[in-house]
């Protein structure tokens, strides 16, 4: 199975990847701003 997946935010440090015989993990964090809900309609960043 294949997944792909589109994240946006900073990188909080250089990703790692760990192989397997099976395949491979790679590791990442990542931090965005946090949305606040100002109404039903209209998000906006809090900043940061």
């Amino acid at each position: 199975m294949h997944i792909q997946s589109t994240i946006v935010g900073n990188l909080t440090n250089d990703p790692t990847f760990v192989q397997f015989s099976s395949g491979g993990v790679c590791k990442f964090r990542i931090a965005a701003s946090r949305r606040m809900r100002k109404n039903a309609v209209h998000n906006e960043d809090s900043g940061g």
